[in-house]
């Protein structure tokens, strides 16, 4: 099977002395229409007085049901999104920037998950993940992994308090995404990575972490 991704590439170098930063944005459209990224994005550029150089790679898995089969950890062609993305993807923009001080990923619901599931194939290529609302299982991705693996990781976690029970609107499934959420937590806390975890009175919605976004953003480049 074939499959073709989009991705959008968002560059803001201000300062060549400053750090560099390299964050992979999973489910890219929609951050940037339903999540207001680049004023967020703005906003935490401009209250941090940051200098450096960042490069932002907007990962765009297509329609509803072709970011389920991509994102899904159940589904075939997931396994093949993480042989592209590490062997092909990440590569080809981890070349053009050598010297990178932080590497992150930033995902929503099941993209979340994804990003759980990319980092715990190689994470030492990691330094940060975004985790908005997690969905499905993304604890077990960290099964196989020991503390040394993981050490230098740094995740900012958020979750509402309303987003247990969740009926999926593709697969009607029932998720207890807030349940699922503590679980993971619980489990970084063990393997002892840094974790700034946060619930909130909130649903499982975009008005959540677009107004999330900036604390989310901010944790990347301050942490």
């Amino acid at each position: 099977m074939r499959k073709e991704i989009n991705f959008f590439h968002l560059k803001c170098h201000t300062d060549n002395l400053g750090q560099q930063y390299l964050l992979f944005v999973h489910d890219g459209l929609n951050y940037l229409e339903l999540g207001n990224f680049e004023a967020a994005f703005g906003k935490t550029i401009r209250d941090g007085n940051f200098q450096g150089k960042i490069d932002i790679l907007f990962i765009h898995p297509g329609d509803s049901w072709e970011r389920y089969h991509l994102y899904h950890q159940d589904e075939p062609i997931h396994q093949k999104f993480l042989t592209f993305f590490h062997q092909e993807f990440f590569p080809f923009f981890n070349s053009e920037n050598q010297g990178i001080h932080k590497i992150g990923m930033l995902g929503d619901s099941l993209a979340a998950t994804a990003s759980v599931s990319l980092a715990s194939h190689c994470p030492q290529r990691f330094t940060h993940l975004l985790l908005q609302s997690a969905a499905y299982r993304p604890v077990e991705f960290l099964e196989g992994l020991n503390r040394e693996q993981v050490h230098h990781w740094k995740v900012y976690q958020v979750v509402g308090l309303k987003e247990d029970h969740f009926e999926s609107p593709l697969t009607g499934q029932k998720l207890d995404i807030l349940t699922e959420n503590r679980k993971l937590y619980n489990k970084l806390k063990q393997m002892e990575v840094r974790t700034d975890y946060y619930e909130e009175d909130e649903e499982h919605r975009w008005e959540f972490w677009r107004n999330d976004l900036v604390r989310a953003l901010s944790y990347f480049f301050e942490k």
